[in-house]
């Protein structure tokens, strides 16, 4: 984006405001798909806090794309992509452990009718 000329202001406003419009989306579809998947019962503490930190993040990213408690910086956009990192690591561990205590089904033994 720089070398489209635009000034460091204007890319970390857009870039904040793409990854709001992207982490929001983003959440919403992942709450839906637990509730669909899971039911109304309780959200468990972990998701509860990982919705929280994101709906946090989120607010930062739009003050940071706004300008209007500090001016826009990387600061805030960079918590925000290492923030979807963290989470994408959290995610792939957690369903590695479902992966990994699943017993394999045990095989058939032929029947030696000879």
């Amino acid at each position: 984006m720089l070398l489209l000329g635009l000034s460091g202001d204007v890319i970390w406003r857009l870039s904040s405001t793409l990854y709001v419009i992207y982490g929001l989306v983003l959440l919403l579809i992942a709450f839906r798909a637990r509730r669909r998947i899971e039911g109304r019962g309780p959200i468990p503490f972990r998701v509860l806090l990982n919705y929280t930190i994101s709906l946090v993040i989120s607010a930062l990213l739009v003050l940071n794309a706004s300008g209007l408690l500090f001016d826009p910086y990387i600061g805030p956009y960079a918590l925000g992509v290492t923030w979807l990192l963290v989470i994408a690591a959290l995610i792939f561990v957690e369903n590695l452990n479902i992966f990994l205590q699943q017993r394999p089904e045990e095989p058939e033994e032929p029947d030696d009718a000879n």
